[in-house]
């Protein structure tokens, strides 16, 4: 083979990566905001990966959300709400529980007073 046909051979498979690499970015649709914050959470408790459960985002303030974790039927894990933060392009949990005064929590993390909700300072897994 020549130099100019190596030339064009290098520019064929260099185009034709381009085109892939355009054709998969196109076609993967991107993560939902829920889908997004779950993966957070898996990654900061991996247990969650080994429950099946819903991550609902209940309601977004800036920067902040809060959201609802809820088991599967027949899956033996309590209900949880939980707080997260977008920080530098990215969002992290800040907490996550089952109940309690989260006043404290609240104050330390500045979470925006839309956010707060004092239906969950009650237990979330009594009925």
């Amino acid at each position: 083979m020549n130099i100019k046909g190596s030339v064009y051979t290098g520019v064929i498979i260099v185009l034709l990566l381009g085109i892939a690499i355009t054709l998969h970015a196109t076609f993967i649709p991107p993560l939902t905001l829920e889908q997004e914050i779950d993966a957070v959470l898996i990654q900061k408790n991996p247990k969650f990966k080994e429950y099946p459960h819903t991550l609902t985002i209940d309601k977004q303030s800036g920067n902040y959300l809060r959201f609802h974790v809820t088991p599967k039927p027949g899956v033996e894990l309590d209900p949880a709400f939980g707080f997260a933060e977008k920080q530098h392009g990215q969002w992290t949990i800040l907490n996550i529980g089952t109940g309690g005064d989260p006043t404290v929590f609240y104050n330390e993390y500045n979470i925006p007073e839309d956010l707060r909700d004092d239906a969950i300072q009650t237990d979330l897994t009594s009925p």
